[in-house]
């Protein structure tokens, strides 16, 4: 979908195109201010990037709509519900969790009129191998290779009274992410290119020397010279503004427009096996039950699951 059609899409979600145009440059000037880059220093920025980052906004949008939920975020449903269950290893796990998140809870904006908060629930997803036994029928397999998934490092993000503003800070973050990263980006660019240049002229100067004296068979200044190509052309390939507001904006707005090969969300079912405390990808032959949750992969980060949820923000910040 080109530009035009995610201007399109976001009029519809937006209400109009004074709504979405609004939307867009409210989420530049946030994001310029959080991340404090040189960007606002470029010639009419938030003009020229509006177009990317409404082409990215409709892309996060899709992206999150692969996250499954919500789902009640209550110790006395861990018994039945499957995801609670690959999630917390027993009830009380999850309510000394749920404990670990009040500050989050409590930053929260008021929760709505049945006291119910919503959030997204993140945890890294890590893959273990193990070796299990198997018993089938009367036959016993002994070191059986199994992959088990586990969920570390799980937080509570964006939580707030409706899932519309829950989904709208998230995709925000998202964003954000694909800034900070860029920014990032920008810094080992610019120093690859001292660096080259630091190099570029070492190997000048050994050359140089060499010239003036012809007579001598210097291997050292024929490397440098046949070296000195690939390190002019390795240098012509970073611009010599990649840290000025100009080369930052363009540099954003590269990184803005390949958001969908940066960020991959997509559902996977996981699989409770044995007594419940083993999941896998793989269901094995005494499965108990299985879940969906959405893997998330951020270029350059470790995958992590995704599930949006609800809680009761009273019950939850009285126990």
């Amino acid at each position: 979908m080109g530009q035009q059609g995610w201007w399109s899409s976001l009029r519809q979600w937006f209400g109009g195109q004074s709504e979405a145009q609004q939307a867009v440059m409210a989420e530049i000037d946030r994001i310029a201010g959080e991340t404090k880059s040189r960007l606002l220093l470029a010639r009419d920025y938030r003009r020229r990037l509006a177009p990317s980052l409404a082409q990215a906004l409709g892309t996060a949008r899709q992206i999150i709509e692969e996250i499954p939920g919500p789902v009640a975020l209550d110790p006395e449903r861990w018994q039945t519900d499957m995801a609670l269950r690959a999630l917390f290893i027993s009830p009380q796990e999850m309510r000394t969790w749920i404990e670990t998140q009040k500050g989050v809870l409590q930053a929260a904006d008021k929760a709505g009129e049945d006291g119910t908060l919503f959030a997204l629930l993140l945890g890294r997803h890590h893959r273990h191998r193990m070796f299990i036994t198997e018993q089938d029928g009367e036959i016993v397999r002994r070191d059986v290779p199994f992959e088990a998934s586990m969920f570390e490092e799980m937080r509570l993000v964006a939580p707030a009274a409706d899932p519309q503003t829950v989904r709208t800070e998230v995709i925000h973050r998202i964003l954000q992410t694909v800034f900070l990263q860029a920014l990032d980006g920008i810094t080992q660019l610019k120093e690859d290119r001292e660096r080259l240049e630091k190099e570029h002229e070492l190997l000048e100067f050994v050359v140089h020397v060499a010239e003036r004296d012809p007579s001598r068979d210097d291997a050292t200044a024929r490397a440098a010279a046949d070296t000195l190509p690939e390190i002019n052309r390795r240098l012509d390939a970073l611009k010599r503004d990649v840290g000025s507001p100009e080369g930052q904006l363009g540099h954003i707005i590269n990184a803005l427009e390949d958001l969908a090969s940066q960020v991959e969300m997509r559902q996977v079912t996981f699989h409770l096996n044995g007594t419940g405390t083993l999941v896998s990808t793989a269901p094995g032959k005494d499965s108990i039950g299985s879940c969906i949750l959405a893997e998330y992969l951020f270029s350059g980060r470790k995958p992590h699951v995704a599930l949006w949820v609800s809680l009761q923000h009273e019950a939850v910040m009285a126990s």
